[in-house]
């Protein structure tokens, strides 16, 4: 059991991309149970500490029956889910800096509309490089940050300037957050492998 504030507080973690891993990391850090879930088939040896540290994840296939089973099974005893739906304001913003149209994507939250949403931002994506991107979105309300590997990011200006990483046992990983003057955060085990605790996470939220 993870001490902490939110100790005891469940969370499913849906989201990939944006601002939720880093909001899900926060809890984390604040001593909820956050699970992660990773899809099955994933290379284990790609590990992004920002992603996993402080927390476990369960690799499973949403595609098949089994998969989405236990997704429902874990949702249902979760005390929070967390998925990655931009709020329209941010995601106005997007379509109006990538020159999309608003009125093909009306809205962001129906899923029928995502393949094709999918589709279309990585083709406007692949028009630019990344630099010119970042040059567009910089300042803006979209939601941005670059995809920046393990090795570049923590030389990222901003990262630098917030002391956003720290080596420790030989890795490279986000530091404690939030951070407090009176009670600082510490790192309270070392990055664990995705799916790792697979077995370990059904047994402890009584799944399957």
């Amino acid at each position: 059991m993870r001490s902490g504030p939110l100790s005891g507080l469940r969370v499913l973690e849906f989201a990939g991309l944006g601002p939720a891993p880093f909001c899900c990391m926060l809890l984390s850090d604040l001593g909820a149970d956050v699970v992660r879930i990773d899809r099955a088939g994933k290379d284990p040896g790609i590990l992004d500490a920002i992603i996993l540290r402080g927390r476990r994840s369960i690799a499973l296939d949403l595609k098949s029956a089994a998969g989405l089973q236990t997704a429902r099974a874990l949702s249902a005893r979760a005390d929070i889910l967390i998925e990655g739906a931009l709020e329209p304001q941010f995601f106005s913003e997007l379509l109006t800096k990538t020159g999309l149209s608003s009125q093909q994507f009306p809205n962001n939250t129906d899923r029928a509309l995502w393949p094709a949403l999918r589709a279309t931002l990585t083709h406007a994506f692949a028009m630019r490089p990344r630099s010119e991107w970042c040059a567009v979105f910089e300042g803006s309300d979209a939601c941005f940050a670059p995809v920046l590997s393990m090795r570049d990011a923590p030389f990222d200006p901003h990262n630098v300037a917030r002391q956003t990483f720290v080596h420790l046992n030989g890795v490279t990983q986000a530091a404690p957050a939030p951070r407090f003057s009176l009670t600082p955060g510490a790192i309270q085990g070392p990055t664990r492998s995705a799916g790792a605790d697979t077995a370990a996470i059904l047994r402890d939220w009584a799944v399957g």
